[in-house]
This record gives structure tokens, sequence and C-alpha cells, in this order.
């Protein structure tokens, strides 16, 4: 069966910054046998750095070639898709990527989300603005304005456990 004709629905992954969305998309496709679109990689392709065309041109165009590429690049079915953190906060977006898809929100505290923010090395941080002044207040505000949202499209997955069990829980989820 070619991508184009599978049946199943895509999986998408959610969650705040440095949840291990791409890492866990990346083993989850592995696992089941299903191309991965990790939508920040394809967005950077196209755009270059996302820090850069943020401070460029702004957040609203940087959510509008977001939406661009999603809707260039989706798979039709039968993928694992690793959203960006905010990609679900515009209501088309998130239409766009979950109906119809099996969400997981990967969950972390802020302190994991800083931890694994401070291990990456500069230019693969994607909020870099994270880890200044107050960190874990700023990370803990944001992450709780969000989760609401981010838990409503799906379930939620603790990812605080290594990335492959994460991923092996999802499998486990998608089987049963």
């Amino acid at each position: 069966m070619t991508g184009s004709e599978r049946a199943e629905p895509n999986v998408v992954l959610v969650g705040f910054t440095a949840a291990g969305k791409t890492t866990v998309g990346a083993l989850l496709a592995a696992r089941l046998g299903w191309p991965h679109l990790d939508l920040d990689a394809a967005l950077e392709a196209r755009i270059g750095l996302i820090p850069a065309y943020c401070a460029r041109h702004g957040v609203p165009a940087f959510r509008a070639a977001e939406r661009a590429v999603l809707a260039a690049a989706l798979p039709p079915g039968g993928a694992v898709v690793s959203a960006g953190a905010g990609t679900v906060l515009p209501r088309a977006t998130r239409r766009l990527l979950c109906d119809g898809a099996r969400v997981f929100l990967l969950d972390v505290p802020p302190a994991v989300v800083l931890a694994r923010l401070a291990a990456l090395p500069p230019a693969a941080r994607h909020r870099p603005d994270l880890l200044g002044g107050d960190a874990l207040a700023r990370v803990a505000r944001e992450l709780e304005a969000r989760r609401p949202l981010y838990a409503s499209l799906g379930a939620v997955v603790d990812a605080t456990l290594p990335a492959a069990e994460v991923a092996a829980v999802i499998a486990a989820r998608l089987a049963g």
C-alpha cells in the first residue's frame, strides 16, 4: 500500500517546547513503518531559522508561513507528524493538523523543559527567550496556559520517560 492509499489517520504529537516531539516522532514512525514529518524542520527548510524569521517578520507572518508549509507537506494519512510547540494555537492551523488525526500530548513539567533546552546547542533552540531571567516561572506560566488546549486535542502521555518508552506507550495505545 502506498502512502496515498493509507487508510490510517495521521498520528500528531503536540506539546510544549522540548517535550520530545521530534525525537519521539522519529522513533514512533520507525516503529510503525510510517513516514515522519517534523514540522519545524520542514518550516526551517523553507524559511530558515525560526527565531531569526520571527525577529525579521514577526509572529503573525511566522504562523502564516507555518500554516502554508503544513498545508503543503501534511501527509494524507498513515504518517507521524511532530508539530511545533505553538502550531496548534491558531484555530485554522489546529484544524488542518488535528482533524481526523490521532493526537497525543507529550507532557513534561517546566523543570524538564528547561533542562532539555539548556542541553541543546543555541542554534537548535526554537525558543531561546525561555532561558533568560526567571526562566522557570516564565515556562511554568506559558506551559500552564497552553496545557488545557494541548490536552483537549488528544491523549496525554508522560514525556519525562525516555523517548523510546514514550514511543512504545503511544504505539501500544494505537494498537489497543
